[in-house]
């Protein structure tokens, strides 16, 4: 028989600790060898106890999942880290993920997809729900958005129309219509509201 996926769990709150705990090990194929209710006490468990997968909380009291991700992923032979919280900002996702994170779940996932992405995650495969897959994607797509549109952007957030940015950039209406469907495109958006919501949801804008 295959040995099982040994994993531990961290959470700050005892109640979804527990809740995790217990349905993990309804999978006779997972194991739930330690718990931990902060950052600082995951990454003592870690040196504990030998484990594949940890589950973990990202935002805790003390070290938070990201910063507990980051010591753990430095030891030698480290097991893989899934996150599971009901964080979904660009910010959290990359953060976890540059951290070494291979998966990132939101506590909305139904335990059937926790359980597949803690098999997946142990296999070495990445595991992003729906919601987080689409914020990553958001985050490359902005990473290509241009020093122009940056600046059009900008001046959508101060309320400017396509003839009054293209007067303050020295530029034409049609050119800065092209510039906003082009910022529209790469982040997935549809508005100029939506836009700027997200604009500074990815920190291309001060809040």
């Amino acid at each position: 028989m295959t040995d099982p996926i040994r994993v531990i769990v961290a959470d700050d709150h005892p109640v979804i600790l527990g809740g995790l705990v217990s349905m993990l090990e309804s999978d006779p194929g997972i194991s739930v060898v330690a718990t931990a209710a902060d950052g600082a006490a995951l990454v003592a468990a870690t040196r504990q106890h030998a484990c594949d997968v940890v589950v973990t909380d990202l935002r805790m009291p003390g070290t938070g999942g990201a910063d507990a991700t980051r010591q753990i992923r430095r030891a030698a032979h480290p097991p893989r880290v899934l996150i599971l919280t009901t964080y979904d900002s660009p910010a959290d996702v990359m953060q976890a993920v540059e951290a070494g994170a291979s998966g990132y779940l939101l506590k909305a996932a139904q335990p059937r997809e926790i359980l597949a992405a803690v098999r997946a995650v142990a296999r070495g495969e990445r595991a992003m729900s729906p919601a987080v897959a689409q914020r990553l994607s958001q985050l490359q797509d902005s990473e290509q958005l241009t020093a122009r549109e940056v600046q059009v952007l900008r001046l959508m957030r101060a309320g400017g129309t396509n003839a009054s940015i293209g007067a303050e950039l020295g530029i034409g209406a049609a050119t800065v219509k092209t510039h906003v469907q082009h910022i529209f495109d790469k982040l997935g958006v549809r508005d100029r509201t939506s836009a700027v919501a997200t604009g500074i949801d990815l920190g291309l804008l001060s809040a």
